[in-house]
C-alpha cells in the first residue's frame, strides 16, 4: 500500500514538473496564464520534447511518454 501511495505521489510530481517545464519553455505568455495552448506546442523545440519523452519513458518503465500516448490515441481511433 505504501508503495502505491509513493508511486501516485511520484507520478503526480512528475506531471507537475513536466507541466511547469512546458510552460517555462513556451515563454512569457504561457507563464503568465500558467498553461500552454495546444497551438503553442509546435513552437516548443524538438530537443526539449525529446528530452521530456526520454525521461518519461526511462523513469516510468515505458508506461508514460508522448509515444505511449500516441499509440493509445491511435488504438482508440481505430475502434
Amino acid at each position: 500500500m505504501t508503495y502505491l501511495i509513493f508511486a501516485e505521489i511520484s507520478t503526480y510530481l512528475a506531471f507537475q514538473i513536466t507541466r511547469d517545464a512546458l510552460i517555462v519553455i513556451s515563454g512569457a505568455k504561457a507563464k503568465g496564464r500558467e498553461f500552454v495552448y495546444w497551438t503553442e506546442v509546435k513552437n516548443i523545440p524538438n530537443t526539449d520534447l525529446a528530452t521530456i519523452e526520454r525521461l518519461w519513458l526511462q523513469f516510468s518503465g515505458g508506461k508514460f511518454g508522448y509515444s505511449v500516448q500516441k499509440v493509445g490515441l491511435e488504438t482508440e481511433d481505430s475502434k
